[in-house]
């Protein structure tokens, strides 16, 4: 009895890693007329921007008209929130609450974009990130929320955009109350109404719902590469010897603020992958219902009938 016990606490604390990532299962469907590449964090460009090049040349070659957008300069806001706050001293609490409200921006921001673009119901749009990959075994953060491509290290996410946003949004809030103070402060800076952002963020990620089936984030591979002694924003996140990390650092400024992501490197099965998960799913599978298609698919199915 002492000996499973021990054994299956073992289980539970153990850190999950890139191998607990499930499969992606494929969606078969409709190919969309058009696809939109959202890069929404500059930190991640190095690593993002070609990959998405070849990618367009992959779906263009297939007759699909394919648009990149880099939407936000995430690395600069940052900087700024924090050059124009040099002269306060920040404890612990008080940066959660600034990361926090620099992610309310952040996902507004996206979330405006986003609606943008799928007002056009011929478009699918793939936000495109690039995740700290260390080794094969590296940590891997909520791998229920992700799903692996076979036979490559990108990741899709499993949860639909408007739910993980607003899980975010959530935690945010939250975090903002450990330091209102502070939260309004940066709000400011940003010439935003916290108060106002927040509800719009609440009133948009509904929308966001109805749009599903015609959205995909994909996370791709890469190394970081922290900023440089020399750069004017190394010392709001590292150490005055350079060799790590402030304590008082966030996560949210580690991913987005103190580091760019470098490209791993690609190959065709890459590009090919994800171009494979861009459909629009067009059955509905269940009692009664099999072989019937979605509403999703009769609005993509009469767009097509347009063109003919």
């Amino acid at each position: 009895m002492g000996m499973q016990l021990g054994f299956t606490l073992h289980q539970r604390v153990r850190s999950p890693t890139y191998a607990d990532v499930p499969i992606y299962q494929k969606k078969y469907g409709i190919r969309p007329k058009k696809v939109a590449i959202v890069i929404p964090h500059s930190s991640e460009i190095p690593a993002t921007l070609p990959f998405s090049r070849a990618l367009s040349k992959k779906l263009m070659e297939g007759g699909i008209q394919t648009t990149t957008i880099t939407t936000t300069d995430m690395m600069m806001r940052g900087w700024e929130v924090r050059s124009q706050l040099a002269d306060v001293k920040l404890y612990g609490y008080d940066c959660v609450a600034l990361s926090a409200t620099l992610s309310i921006e952040d996902i507004l921001i996206r979330t405006r974009t986003l609606l943008r673009l799928l007002s056009d119901r011929s478009v699918m749009v793939l936000e495109l990130h690039a995740y700290n990959r260390k080794g094969i075994d590296e940590y891997c953060p909520n791998p229920k929320r992700w799903r692996g491509l076979g036979g490559t290290e990108i990741l899709v996410q499993a949860l639909p955009f408007d739910q993980s946003f607003s899980d975010a949004l959530d935690i945010n809030i939250s975090e903002i109350d450990k330091s209102p103070g502070i939260a309004d402060k940066v709000a400011q800076l940003r010439g935003m109404d916290l108060g106002g952002a927040i509800q719009e963020l609440k009133g948009k990620l509904r929308q966001l719902e109805a749009y599903r089936s015609r959205i995909r984030l994909v996370e791709l591979p890469s190394i970081s590469e922290y900023l440089q002694p020399s750069h004017f924003a190394f010392g709001f996140y590292f150490s005055a010897d350079g060799r790590s990390l402030k304590s008082d650092g966030t996560a949210f400024e580690q991913d987005y603020c103190a580091a760019f992501r470098k490209g791993m490197g690609f190959n065709e099965r890459d590009v090919q992958s994800v171009a494979s998960i861009l459909t629009i799913p067009a059955l509905r599978y269940g009692k009664g219902s099999k072989n019937q298609l979605s509403d999703v698919a009769r609005t993509m199915l009469a767009l097509m009938e347009d063109d003919i």
